[in-house]
């Protein structure tokens, strides 16, 4: 399963006469309204997190103060949890 802007590609296909006339693309449309939202939340990975340790990094993995209470401490830069903040100059 793959999350996608249903409100984009449903625009995309109501203004785009080309792609398909007017009864295929009503029926599209009508489709995508059918289908249940998936309530999903945006996560901060570690690397683009303000808690890790950036002097404390290696090739694949950040060091993790809040983790670190824990008993871990390194972690994947892909990795997120529950305390994750987006630091100021992270980049989606």
């Amino acid at each position: 399963m793959r999350l996608i802007d249903a409100d984009r590609l449903e625009s995309l296909w109501l203004t785009d006469e080309a792609r398909c006339g007017d009864y295929t693309a009503y029926h599209f449309t009508e489709s995508i309204q059918k289908e249940p939202s998936i309530d999903a939340v945006t996560v901060v990975r570690c690397k683009d997190c303000r808690n890790h340790d950036r002097t404390k990094e290696l090739k694949n993995e950040v060091w993790c103060p809040v983790f670190g209470k824990y008993g871990g401490g390194f972690v994947g830069k892909d990795f997120y949890c529950a305390w994750g903040e987006r630091k100021d100059d992270a980049v989606d």
